[in-house]
């Protein structure tokens, strides 16, 4: 799940500059497991077309998050949770301090 929302945060970066901002971040947000049930969630459900995109989306409502954030957001076609870009995310969140 992490590497499509980090992406967009760390794609100018070096390697290093890069795992410093990944741990950073992860101090900050909650990285979910993809286990079997996901999996075979992701292949029973009929209006996903993307295997990758299911997975992540199965894993996050199973984890009860409330927000999946990528760049992609029209991958998302489908889903129940809220779906945002990283710039989106980050103006929800300034905004609310």
């Amino acid at each position: 799940m992490i590497q499509k929302q980090v992406l967009c945060l760390i794609k100018d970066l070096n390697a290093e500059k890069a795992k410093q901002k990944i741990g950073l971040l992860t101090e900050h947000i909650q990285v979910i497991n993809t286990e079997k049930q996901e999996v075979q969630s992701t292949l029973l459900d009929k209006r996903i077309h993307d295997f990758e995109d299911g997975l992540e989306y199965h894993s996050a409502l199973n984890a009860r998050c409330h927000i999946i954030v990528t760049e992609d957001q029209d991958d998302f076609y489908f889903s129940s949770i809220s779906v945002m870009s990283c710039s989106g995310i980050l103006r929800k969140v300034l905004l609310n301090f």
